[in-house]
């Protein structure tokens, strides 16, 4: 039996009486092993052990954006609109269109994306809508405006906003 009441005494086993004396634990030296606990994100002396966010992350909030990243944003966001234009050309269901992997993942890479939508839009008119809807938290569209309307809506507010030319 050990007792865990006294932690700066020695404990000793019984019951099987081998006479095995245990050191006490000093809870320091479990660190001292370069385990760390699971981090909790309110607790500021822990986020020094927290995850680093990716260096465009960080740049981006501040508004700055390195043309290396640029570069990088650009060419994910060509690979996977190319990929969701193969992927999808057949289809006249506009859901089976916006519900497609790729179609996400350009939503996920964030408001950066949102001129090179816009870019895309204006070379060759797609179904950029939801994305860009989802992206900005605006719809400059009329209800009830026709693929083409919806197209110089959207060029339209891109303008305005400064995302093209």
């Amino acid at each position: 039996m050990i007792c865990l009441n006294q932690p700066n005494e020695t404990k000793k086993l019984s019951g099987d009486n081998w006479g095995v004396v245990v050191p006490p634990i000093d809870p320091r030296r479990l660190f001292d092993s370069g385990y760390r606990p699971p981090i909790r994100q309110s607790d500021p002396e822990q986020k020094k052990y927290s995850r680093k966010q990716p260096k465009f992350q960080k740049e981006l909030v501040s508004g700055i954006l390195k043309k290396e990243e640029n570069s990088y944003l650009k060419n994910r966001f060509t690979k996977l609109a190319q990929k969701w234009e193969q992927e999808t050309c057949g289809f006249s269901s506009i859901t089976k269109k916006i519900t497609n992997l790729n179609y996400l993942k350009i939503i996920a890479l964030g408001k950066i994306v949102v001129p090179f939508i816009l870019e895309s839009l204006q070379a060759k008119p797609d179904h950029w809508f939801l994305a860009l809807k989802a992206l900005t938290d605006e719809d400059p569209t009329q209800r009830g405006d026709n693929f083409e309307q919806a197209v110089e809506a959207w060029l339209n507010w891109g303008k305005q906003k400064g995302f093209i030319r």
